[in-house]
Protein backbone atom coordinates (compact mmCIF):
# COMPACT_ATOMS: atom_id res chain seq x y z
CA UNK A 1 0.00 0.00 0.00
CA UNK A 2 2.86 2.46 1.02
CA UNK A 3 4.86 1.03 -2.25
CA UNK A 4 1.61 2.26 -4.26
CA UNK A 5 1.67 5.87 -2.10
CA UNK A 6 4.67 6.64 -3.40
CA UNK A 7 3.95 5.67 -7.26
CA UNK A 8 0.83 7.56 -6.83
CA UNK A 9 2.62 10.74 -5.29
CA UNK A 10 5.44 10.61 -8.14
CA UNK A 11 2.59 10.49 -10.82
CA UNK A 12 1.06 13.62 -9.44
CA UNK A 13 4.40 15.60 -9.06
CA UNK A 14 5.21 14.66 -12.76
CA UNK A 15 1.74 16.24 -13.90
CA UNK A 16 2.24 19.15 -11.38
CA UNK A 17 5.60 19.82 -13.44
CA UNK A 18 3.81 19.91 -16.63
CA UNK A 19 0.99 22.07 -15.15
CA UNK A 20 3.86 24.71 -14.33
CA UNK A 21 5.99 24.35 -17.83
CA UNK A 22 2.50 25.05 -19.35
CA UNK A 23 2.26 27.93 -17.28
CA UNK A 24 5.82 29.16 -18.26
CA UNK A 25 5.30 28.74 -21.99
CA UNK A 26 1.54 30.37 -21.28
CA UNK A 27 3.37 33.12 -19.87
CA UNK A 28 6.18 33.91 -22.38
CA UNK A 29 3.29 33.98 -24.84
CA UNK A 30 1.61 36.41 -22.96
CA UNK A 31 4.73 38.61 -22.85
CA UNK A 32 5.65 38.56 -26.23
CA UNK A 33 2.05 39.44 -27.54
CA UNK A 34 -0.62 41.03 -24.93
CA UNK A 35 1.40 43.99 -24.20
CA UNK A 36 0.80 45.10 -28.06
CA UNK A 37 -2.96 44.00 -27.65
CA UNK A 38 -4.01 45.23 -24.23
CA UNK A 39 -3.44 48.73 -22.21
CA UNK A 40 -0.85 48.55 -19.23
CA UNK A 41 -3.58 49.13 -16.57
CA UNK A 42 -5.34 45.96 -18.23
CA UNK A 43 -2.39 44.01 -18.53
CA UNK A 44 -1.29 44.83 -14.94
CA UNK A 45 -5.07 43.94 -13.54
CA UNK A 46 -4.34 40.60 -15.70
CA UNK A 47 -1.02 40.48 -14.37
CA UNK A 48 -1.84 40.91 -10.66
CA UNK A 49 -4.62 38.27 -10.84
CA UNK A 50 -2.31 35.93 -12.36
CA UNK A 51 0.64 36.15 -9.75
CA UNK A 52 -1.81 36.03 -6.80
CA UNK A 53 -3.48 32.78 -7.98
CA UNK A 54 -0.60 31.11 -9.12
CA UNK A 55 1.36 32.31 -5.47
CA UNK A 56 -1.58 30.89 -3.76
CA UNK A 57 -1.75 27.79 -5.51
CA UNK A 58 1.99 27.10 -5.31
CA UNK A 59 2.30 27.95 -1.51
CA UNK A 60 -1.00 25.21 -0.92
CA UNK A 61 1.10 22.62 -3.25
CA UNK A 62 4.13 23.35 -1.05
CA UNK A 63 2.82 22.75 2.20
CA UNK A 64 0.85 19.72 0.85
CA UNK A 65 4.48 18.42 -0.60
CA UNK A 66 6.49 18.80 2.04
CA UNK A 67 5.07 20.63 4.72
CA UNK A 68 4.50 23.64 6.15
CA UNK A 69 8.13 23.83 8.21
CA UNK A 70 10.00 22.34 4.66
CA UNK A 71 12.83 24.49 3.11
CA UNK A 72 11.05 26.16 0.20
CA UNK A 73 7.60 26.30 1.91
CA UNK A 74 9.40 28.67 4.18
CA UNK A 75 10.99 30.49 1.11
CA UNK A 76 8.03 31.18 -0.13
CA UNK A 77 6.71 32.70 3.26
CA UNK A 78 10.11 34.91 3.17
CA UNK A 79 9.04 35.77 -0.36
CA UNK A 80 5.66 37.20 0.25
CA UNK A 81 6.54 39.16 3.69
CA UNK A 82 9.27 40.40 2.20
CA UNK A 83 8.39 40.76 -1.71
CA UNK A 84 5.24 39.87 -2.87
CA UNK A 85 3.18 41.40 0.14
CA UNK A 86 2.78 44.67 -1.73
CA UNK A 87 1.36 43.03 -4.81
CA UNK A 88 -1.53 41.76 -2.29
CA UNK A 89 -1.98 45.09 -1.15
CA UNK A 90 -2.11 46.72 -4.38
CA UNK A 91 -4.98 43.64 -5.06
CA UNK A 92 -6.91 44.00 -1.94
CA UNK A 93 -6.31 47.42 -0.18
CA UNK A 94 -5.85 51.85 -1.63
CA UNK A 95 -2.22 50.95 -1.77
CA UNK A 96 -0.79 51.21 -5.21
CA UNK A 97 2.28 49.41 -6.03
CA UNK A 98 3.29 52.43 -8.48
CA UNK A 99 4.19 54.64 -4.99
CA UNK A 100 8.40 54.31 -4.75
CA UNK A 101 9.25 55.23 -1.28
CA UNK A 102 12.27 53.61 -0.74
CA UNK A 103 14.86 56.65 0.65
CA UNK A 104 12.92 58.66 -2.16
CA UNK A 105 9.31 59.24 -3.17
CA UNK A 106 9.06 58.39 -7.14
CA UNK A 107 5.89 57.13 -8.89
CA UNK A 108 7.17 53.64 -10.95
CA UNK A 109 5.85 53.67 -14.41
CA UNK A 110 3.14 51.31 -15.63
CA UNK A 111 5.29 49.23 -18.12
CA UNK A 112 7.65 48.96 -14.90
CA UNK A 113 5.70 47.53 -13.06
CA UNK A 114 4.04 45.23 -15.78
CA UNK A 115 7.90 43.89 -16.07
CA UNK A 116 8.26 43.77 -12.20
CA UNK A 117 5.36 41.58 -12.22
CA UNK A 118 6.38 38.87 -15.47
CA UNK A 119 9.84 39.13 -13.41
CA UNK A 120 7.82 37.79 -9.59
CA UNK A 121 5.84 35.44 -11.68
CA UNK A 122 8.81 33.94 -14.30
CA UNK A 123 10.87 33.58 -11.26
CA UNK A 124 8.21 31.82 -9.08
CA UNK A 125 7.45 29.50 -11.81
CA UNK A 126 11.01 28.62 -12.20
CA UNK A 127 11.83 28.01 -8.87
CA UNK A 128 8.97 25.84 -8.27
CA UNK A 129 9.63 23.52 -10.68
CA UNK A 130 13.26 23.08 -9.40
CA UNK A 131 11.05 22.18 -6.17
CA UNK A 132 8.78 19.86 -7.67
CA UNK A 133 11.49 17.69 -9.87
CA UNK A 134 14.43 17.69 -6.53
CA UNK A 135 12.81 17.89 -3.61
CA UNK A 136 13.11 14.80 -1.48
CA UNK A 137 11.14 13.64 1.93
CA UNK A 138 14.35 12.35 3.84
CA UNK A 139 14.50 10.71 7.09
CA UNK A 140 17.48 11.14 9.69
CA UNK A 141 20.28 8.75 9.61
CA UNK A 142 23.13 9.91 11.48
CA UNK A 143 24.23 8.48 14.78
CA UNK A 144 24.22 10.82 17.72
CA UNK A 145 27.89 12.43 18.46
CA UNK A 146 28.21 12.92 22.34
CA UNK A 147 31.12 14.73 21.53
CA UNK A 148 30.01 17.46 19.05
CA UNK A 149 27.07 17.62 21.64
CA UNK A 150 28.71 17.91 24.74
CA UNK A 151 31.88 20.30 23.12
CA UNK A 152 29.15 22.90 21.79
CA UNK A 153 26.81 22.88 25.15
CA UNK A 154 29.89 23.31 27.33
CA UNK A 155 31.13 26.44 24.90
CA UNK A 156 27.52 27.89 25.17
CA UNK A 157 27.36 27.55 29.18
CA UNK A 158 30.86 28.68 29.32
CA UNK A 159 30.21 32.04 27.37
CA UNK A 160 26.63 32.65 28.89
CA UNK A 161 27.34 35.29 31.12
CA UNK A 162 29.99 37.02 29.84
CA UNK A 163 28.27 37.31 26.20
CA UNK A 164 25.01 38.84 28.02
CA UNK A 165 27.67 41.25 29.75
CA UNK A 166 28.99 42.15 26.75
CA UNK A 167 25.90 42.29 24.75
CA UNK A 168 24.39 44.75 27.41
CA UNK A 169 27.48 47.10 27.33
CA UNK A 170 27.50 47.12 23.50
CA UNK A 171 23.55 47.72 23.44
CA UNK A 172 23.76 50.38 25.84
CA UNK A 173 26.26 52.12 23.96
CA UNK A 174 23.98 51.77 20.54
CA UNK A 175 20.76 53.05 22.25
CA UNK A 176 23.29 55.76 23.31
CA UNK A 177 24.89 56.60 19.57
CA UNK A 178 21.64 55.37 17.58
CA UNK A 179 20.82 52.77 15.04
CA UNK A 180 22.81 53.60 12.42
CA UNK A 181 26.41 53.60 14.33
CA UNK A 182 26.32 49.62 13.43
CA UNK A 183 26.67 50.64 10.18
CA UNK A 184 28.53 53.51 9.91
CA UNK A 185 32.03 52.55 11.77
CA UNK A 186 31.06 53.97 15.18
CA UNK A 187 30.62 50.78 16.97
CA UNK A 188 33.86 49.69 15.93
CA UNK A 189 35.72 52.38 17.81
CA UNK A 190 33.63 51.14 20.87
CA UNK A 191 36.00 49.77 22.93
CA UNK A 192 34.15 46.23 23.79
CA UNK A 193 32.55 45.98 20.47
CA UNK A 194 35.40 43.71 19.52
CA UNK A 195 35.00 41.41 22.34
CA UNK A 196 31.14 41.22 21.87
CA UNK A 197 31.98 40.16 18.40
CA UNK A 198 34.39 37.32 19.20
CA UNK A 199 32.10 36.26 21.80
CA UNK A 200 29.18 36.00 19.97
CA UNK A 201 31.06 33.86 16.63
CA UNK A 202 32.67 31.31 19.66
CA UNK A 203 28.59 31.02 20.91
CA UNK A 204 27.82 30.35 17.27
CA UNK A 205 30.22 27.99 17.02
CA UNK A 206 29.24 25.98 19.90
CA UNK A 207 25.67 26.24 18.66
CA UNK A 208 26.32 24.57 15.44
CA UNK A 209 28.89 21.94 16.58
CA UNK A 210 25.46 21.20 19.31
CA UNK A 211 22.67 21.05 16.42
CA UNK A 212 25.45 18.57 14.18
CA UNK A 213 25.76 16.26 16.73
CA UNK A 214 22.31 15.65 17.41
CA UNK A 215 21.45 16.23 21.06
CA UNK A 216 18.35 14.34 22.85
CA UNK A 217 15.29 16.62 22.81
CA UNK A 218 15.45 17.98 26.18
CA UNK A 219 19.30 18.83 25.81
CA UNK A 220 17.97 20.68 22.40
CA UNK A 221 15.13 22.45 23.80
CA UNK A 222 17.44 23.47 26.99
CA UNK A 223 20.88 24.83 25.35
CA UNK A 224 18.46 26.19 22.24
CA UNK A 225 16.74 28.35 24.84
CA UNK A 226 19.55 29.50 26.53
CA UNK A 227 21.36 30.26 23.37
CA UNK A 228 17.90 31.91 21.52
CA UNK A 229 18.52 34.45 24.79
CA UNK A 230 21.85 35.49 24.39
CA UNK A 231 21.71 36.49 21.07
CA UNK A 232 18.24 38.05 21.43
CA UNK A 233 19.99 40.51 23.68
CA UNK A 234 22.37 41.57 21.39
CA UNK A 235 19.51 41.57 18.54
CA UNK A 236 18.31 44.41 20.65
CA UNK A 237 20.95 46.56 19.08
CA UNK A 238 18.48 46.58 15.92
CA UNK A 239 20.02 43.66 13.58
CA UNK A 240 16.83 41.82 14.29
CA UNK A 241 17.60 39.16 11.08
CA UNK A 242 20.33 37.01 12.61
CA UNK A 243 17.88 36.31 15.93
CA UNK A 244 15.12 35.60 13.69
CA UNK A 245 16.65 33.56 10.76
CA UNK A 246 18.27 31.49 13.69
CA UNK A 247 14.75 31.31 15.66
CA UNK A 248 13.07 29.50 12.38
CA UNK A 249 16.38 27.50 11.83
CA UNK A 250 16.03 25.78 15.35
CA UNK A 251 11.97 25.30 14.89
CA UNK A 252 13.16 23.74 11.15
CA UNK A 253 15.48 21.56 13.00
CA UNK A 254 12.91 21.18 16.23
CA UNK A 255 10.46 19.64 13.16
CA UNK A 256 12.97 17.70 11.01
CA UNK A 257 15.05 16.29 13.44
CA UNK A 258 12.65 15.29 16.29
CA UNK A 259 9.43 14.70 13.97
CA UNK A 260 7.62 17.42 15.67
CA UNK A 261 4.49 17.78 13.63
CA UNK A 262 2.92 20.73 12.48
CA UNK A 263 -0.63 22.18 11.09
CA UNK A 264 -1.90 25.11 10.00
CA UNK A 265 -2.74 26.64 13.58
CA UNK A 266 1.29 25.62 14.86
CA UNK A 267 2.42 27.79 11.83
CA UNK A 268 -0.05 30.56 12.35
CA UNK A 269 1.37 30.33 16.08
CA UNK A 270 4.70 30.59 15.70
CA UNK A 271 4.59 33.03 12.77
CA UNK A 272 2.53 35.72 15.19
CA UNK A 273 5.28 35.04 17.49
CA UNK A 274 8.39 35.78 15.38
CA UNK A 275 6.29 38.90 14.08
CA UNK A 276 5.68 40.07 17.55
CA UNK A 277 9.54 39.77 18.44
CA UNK A 278 10.31 41.37 15.06
CA UNK A 279 8.55 44.45 15.56
CA UNK A 280 9.52 44.72 19.56
CA UNK A 281 13.43 45.34 18.05
CA UNK A 282 12.08 47.49 15.58
CA UNK A 283 9.86 49.22 18.15
CA UNK A 284 12.97 49.24 20.72
CA UNK A 285 15.80 50.25 18.26
CA UNK A 286 13.84 53.57 17.05
CA UNK A 287 12.65 54.52 20.44
CA UNK A 288 9.34 54.98 19.50
CA UNK A 289 7.11 53.80 21.48
CA UNK A 290 3.99 55.46 19.42
CA UNK A 291 4.89 53.40 16.61
CA UNK A 292 3.69 50.02 18.43
CA UNK A 293 0.65 50.99 17.37
CA UNK A 294 1.03 51.66 14.30
CA UNK A 295 2.96 48.44 13.35
CA UNK A 296 0.83 46.16 14.49
CA UNK A 297 -2.03 47.18 12.03
CA UNK A 298 -1.20 43.97 9.67
CA UNK A 299 -1.85 46.44 6.57
CA UNK A 300 1.51 48.78 7.92
CA UNK A 301 3.33 45.68 8.73
CA UNK A 302 3.08 44.04 5.23
CA UNK A 303 4.35 47.50 3.73
CA UNK A 304 7.12 48.20 5.64
CA UNK A 305 8.66 44.73 5.08
CA UNK A 306 7.63 44.42 1.38
CA UNK A 307 9.69 47.47 0.93
CA UNK A 308 12.51 45.07 -0.54
CA UNK A 309 10.28 44.90 -4.18
CA UNK A 310 11.53 48.21 -4.92
CA UNK A 311 15.01 47.22 -4.79
CA UNK A 312 14.37 45.34 -8.25
CA UNK A 313 11.73 47.89 -9.55
CA UNK A 314 14.26 50.82 -9.18
CA UNK A 315 16.70 48.50 -10.71
CA UNK A 316 14.33 48.34 -14.03
CA UNK A 317 12.79 51.69 -13.59
CA UNK A 318 16.08 52.96 -13.30
CA UNK A 319 18.08 50.54 -15.91
CA UNK A 320 19.19 53.40 -18.35
CA UNK A 321 20.75 55.49 -15.97
CA UNK A 322 21.61 52.74 -13.14
CA UNK A 323 23.75 50.78 -14.74
CA UNK A 324 26.05 47.85 -13.50
CA UNK A 325 29.00 47.97 -15.08
CA UNK A 326 31.00 46.12 -12.29
CA UNK A 327 30.65 42.56 -10.58
CA UNK A 328 27.91 41.13 -10.94
CA UNK A 329 25.57 41.84 -8.11
CA UNK A 330 24.93 37.96 -6.97
CA UNK A 331 28.61 37.44 -6.87
CA UNK A 332 29.78 40.56 -5.17
CA UNK A 333 29.96 38.84 -1.52
CA UNK A 334 32.18 36.50 -3.14
CA UNK A 335 34.50 39.34 -4.86
CA UNK A 336 34.33 41.07 -1.57
CA UNK A 337 35.24 38.25 0.50
CA UNK A 338 38.70 37.31 -1.12
CA UNK A 339 39.40 41.30 -1.86
CA UNK A 340 38.86 41.30 2.40
CA UNK A 341 41.51 38.64 2.32
CA UNK A 342 43.76 39.19 0.07
CA UNK A 343 44.12 42.78 -0.35
CA UNK A 344 43.03 44.91 2.09
CA UNK A 345 39.92 44.82 4.61
CA UNK A 346 40.09 48.29 6.20
CA UNK A 347 37.70 49.77 3.48
CA UNK A 348 35.23 47.28 4.51
CA UNK A 349 35.38 48.62 8.32
CA UNK A 350 35.61 52.55 7.90
CA UNK A 351 31.99 52.86 7.43
CA UNK A 352 29.94 54.34 4.19
CA UNK A 353 33.12 55.96 2.07
CA UNK A 354 33.53 56.97 -1.81
CA UNK A 355 36.66 54.27 -1.21
CA UNK A 356 33.43 51.74 -0.36
CA UNK A 357 31.45 52.27 -3.93
CA UNK A 358 34.92 51.66 -6.10
CA UNK A 359 35.86 48.87 -4.17
CA UNK A 360 32.51 47.09 -3.82
CA UNK A 361 29.99 46.53 -5.85
CA UNK A 362 27.54 45.61 -3.30
CA UNK A 363 23.76 46.37 -4.84
CA UNK A 364 22.51 47.58 -1.50
CA UNK A 365 25.52 50.67 -0.86
CA UNK A 366 25.34 51.52 -4.78
CA UNK A 367 21.78 51.61 -5.07
CA UNK A 368 21.41 53.70 -1.63
CA UNK A 369 23.85 56.11 -2.95
CA UNK A 370 22.16 56.55 -6.90
CA UNK A 371 19.15 57.58 -5.11
CA UNK A 372 20.28 59.57 -1.91
CA UNK A 373 23.52 60.14 -1.30
CA UNK A 374 22.84 61.92 2.27
CA UNK A 375 21.27 58.27 3.31
CA UNK A 376 24.21 56.17 2.20
CA UNK A 377 27.01 58.36 4.23
CA UNK A 378 24.85 58.48 6.94
CA UNK A 379 24.67 54.29 7.27
CA UNK A 380 21.83 53.37 5.61
CA UNK A 381 21.09 50.82 3.20
CA UNK A 382 18.50 49.82 0.42
CA UNK A 383 19.28 46.06 0.65
CA UNK A 384 18.62 43.85 -1.57
CA UNK A 385 17.22 41.05 -3.20
CA UNK A 386 17.01 37.69 -5.36
CA UNK A 387 15.20 39.24 -7.77
CA UNK A 388 17.07 42.31 -8.18
CA UNK A 389 19.95 39.99 -8.33
CA UNK A 390 19.40 37.51 -10.82
CA UNK A 391 17.46 40.27 -12.81
CA UNK A 392 20.48 41.76 -13.26
CA UNK A 393 22.55 38.62 -14.21
CA UNK A 394 20.56 37.44 -16.56
CA UNK A 395 17.30 39.33 -16.87
CA UNK A 396 13.49 37.74 -17.23
CA UNK A 397 14.54 34.43 -18.73
CA UNK A 398 18.27 33.58 -18.06
CA UNK A 399 17.90 34.72 -14.58
CA UNK A 400 15.23 32.50 -14.37
CA UNK A 401 17.45 29.32 -15.04
CA UNK A 402 19.95 30.56 -12.84
CA UNK A 403 17.52 30.48 -9.92
CA UNK A 404 16.15 26.88 -11.31
CA UNK A 405 20.15 26.25 -10.49
CA UNK A 406 20.34 27.74 -7.20
CA UNK A 407 16.55 25.91 -6.02
CA UNK A 408 18.18 22.85 -7.15
CA UNK A 409 21.39 23.31 -5.54
CA UNK A 410 19.41 23.84 -1.98
CA UNK A 411 16.52 20.97 -2.34
CA UNK A 412 19.65 18.60 -2.98
CA UNK A 413 21.53 20.07 0.41
CA UNK A 414 18.51 19.61 2.22
CA UNK A 415 18.92 15.62 1.33
CA UNK A 416 22.02 15.32 2.05
CA UNK A 417 22.24 17.19 5.52
CA UNK A 418 20.00 14.00 6.74
CA UNK A 419 23.22 11.46 6.11
CA UNK A 420 26.03 13.92 6.47
CA UNK A 421 27.43 15.35 9.18
CA UNK A 422 28.93 18.46 8.34
CA UNK A 423 26.37 19.25 5.70
CA UNK A 424 24.50 19.26 8.61
CA UNK A 425 26.83 21.46 10.85
CA UNK A 426 27.17 24.19 7.60
CA UNK A 427 23.27 23.92 7.08
CA UNK A 428 22.16 27.41 9.30
CA UNK A 429 24.31 28.89 7.22
CA UNK A 430 22.72 27.86 3.63
CA UNK A 431 19.27 27.04 4.90
CA UNK A 432 18.66 30.42 6.32
CA UNK A 433 20.79 32.53 3.87
CA UNK A 434 17.94 30.30 1.33
CA UNK A 435 15.62 31.84 3.08
CA UNK A 436 16.36 35.39 3.46
CA UNK A 437 17.57 35.68 -0.04
CA UNK A 438 13.71 38.02 -0.77
CA UNK A 439 15.85 40.78 1.32
CA UNK A 440 19.59 39.91 1.17
CA UNK A 441 22.09 38.02 -0.64
CA UNK A 442 22.74 34.87 -0.67
CA UNK A 443 26.71 34.46 -1.25
CA UNK A 444 27.30 36.29 1.24
CA UNK A 445 27.45 32.39 2.82
CA UNK A 446 31.26 32.70 2.01
CA UNK A 447 31.73 34.98 4.53
CA UNK A 448 31.19 32.15 7.00
CA UNK A 449 31.32 29.14 5.10
CA UNK A 450 35.20 28.93 4.59
CA UNK A 451 36.04 29.47 7.89
CA UNK A 452 33.40 27.09 9.66
CA UNK A 453 34.76 24.39 7.91
CA UNK A 454 37.94 25.16 9.48
CA UNK A 455 36.02 24.97 12.58
CA UNK A 456 34.71 22.09 11.84
CA UNK A 457 37.88 20.08 10.86
CA UNK A 458 39.81 21.38 13.98
CA UNK A 459 37.15 20.64 16.80
CA UNK A 460 36.46 16.91 14.89
CA UNK A 461 40.52 16.50 15.24
CA UNK A 462 40.24 17.53 18.72
CA UNK A 463 37.37 15.32 19.64
CA UNK A 464 38.99 12.28 18.00
CA UNK A 465 41.81 12.94 19.43
CA UNK A 466 40.47 13.11 22.79
CA UNK A 467 38.49 9.71 22.21
CA UNK A 468 41.54 8.05 21.50
CA UNK A 469 43.67 9.09 24.62
CA UNK A 470 40.48 7.89 27.01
Amino acid sequence: MSQNRAINTLINRRLYVIQYLLLVVLLTIQYNSYSSILSNSSLLFLLKTEFIVVFLYTIFLSARISGYMSVYTLFLTFSFLFNYSRIFLDYFSSFTINDGDLFNWITLSNSTVVELIYLVLFYLLSATIAFLIFYKKKELCLPKNNGFVNLGKNIIYLLAIPSVIMNILVLKFILSQGYLALFNGEVLDYKYSWIGNVLARLNYFGYLLFLSGIPDKKQFMKVTRLFLVIIFISALKGQRGGFLLLLIYSIWYYHNIYGFKFNLRKAFKISTIVLVFSQFIVVFRSNVTSKLEVLNIPYEFLKANGVSLLVPAYLIEYKTSFVNNGTPYLFTPIYDYFYRIFIDSSVFYEGRTDELLKVSNYLSNQLIYFINSYSYYAGFGTGTSYLAEFYDLGGLFFGSFYLFILVLFVMKWEVWLFSNRIILFLSPIVVTRFLYMPRDSFFKIVNDIFLLLVVYYVFNFFIKTKLKKS
